[in-house]
């Protein structure tokens, strides 16, 4: 049984596409499970990456649903299927030249992206040497952290001292401490004063 060329073709392109979306999928998947890592991995061009290649993908699916029938030579009876709708040629063109357009404009975006990552040109000894003085880097500016996050304690302790030496005396100042007199007290003292006959030599 002889397969015709044209079925081939489309179950080749069924299956490529199929395999880029399943490309796109694991792109994905890698980029949610890297994003907590930092350094040189948060640098990759993860989201241009993957915005090619579903545009990639799109491209594909479009001129796979898109074209017309078109005869393999002038005997041939050009078919039709009633559930294909497919663009006009001027419309097919336009939209395969503006899809053809952004897949270079994505493809030189992320290949210039590619070329300003960090060691991309460097040997694998260089980016271990380069990643040790990081590490060694990193070390310093955190016992560095530590120390400081001490005096910092301490100069906080001394202000929290000064605000109470400050505060209290204050207090000495503005409001004396005057001696405790119970309710029964002043009462007693205010009776003996009301009650005590005014003398003539007082007036």
């Amino acid at each position: 049984m002889t397969v015709c060329p044209c079925t081939q073709l489309q179950d080749a392109i069924d299956e490529w596409l199929t395999y880029a979306a399943q490309c796109i999928s694991d792109c994905v998947y890698i980029k949610i499970e890297l994003s907590a890592y930092t350094g040189v991995w948060a640098h990759i061009p993860w989201l241009p990456a993957i915005f090619l290649a579903r545009q990639f993908h799109t491209t594909f699916e479009y001129l796979n649903t898109a074209h017309d029938f078109v005869p393999l030579n002038e005997t041939q009876t050009k078919a039709s299927d009633p559930c294909v709708h497919s663009d006009t040629a001027a419309q097919f063109t336009e939209t395969q030249h503006a899809l053809s357009k952004q897949l270079i404009e994505k493809t030189k975006h992320v290949e210039a992206m590619i070329d300003a990552l960090p060691g991309v040109f460097e040997t694998e000894a260089q980016q271990l040497q380069r990643l040790a003085e990081l590490q060694a880097e990193l070390e310093r500016l955190l016992a560095q952290k530590r120390v400081l996050c001490a005096e910092k304690e301490q100069l906080q302790k001394q202000l929290d001292h000064l605000i109470m030496c400050f505060s209290s005396r204050r207090n000495e100042i503005f409001h004396p401490v005057c001696p405790s007199i119970s309710i029964d007290k002043l009462n007693s003292l205010a009776n003996v004063h009301l009650n005590t006959p005014i003398d003539d030599a007082q007036l």
